[in-house]
């Protein structure tokens, strides 16, 4: 099938891409929710109470819902973009 073989190569010429940038830039993560989505989640006290009760540790709770060394995609494209 021709689309699963163009799918496939560009797959993998975003891989060799990738692979050719510095390592701090292959590491970074994006980021899958926003800043103010994490900001009010903690806000609320029902949804940290939520988290606490499937065994995560208060201190932790918003380590858990976010990495926090990723960047938001903006960030990431900025970083990555070949041009």
């Amino acid at each position: 099938d021709a689309a699963g073989f163009a799918a496939l190569g560009a797959l993998v010429a975003v891989a060799a891409y990738l692979s050719g940038k510095d390592e701090s830039t292959r590491r970074l993560k994006i980021c899958t929710r926003s800043q103010e989505f994490v900001d009010d989640f903690m806000a609320n006290p029902k949804a940290v109470a939520s988290v606490v009760a499937k065994g995560i540790p208060e201190e932790y709770v918003r380590e858990f819902i976010q990495d926090p060394e990723c960047v938001p995609l903006s960030t990431w494209w900025d970083a990555v973009k070949p041009f």
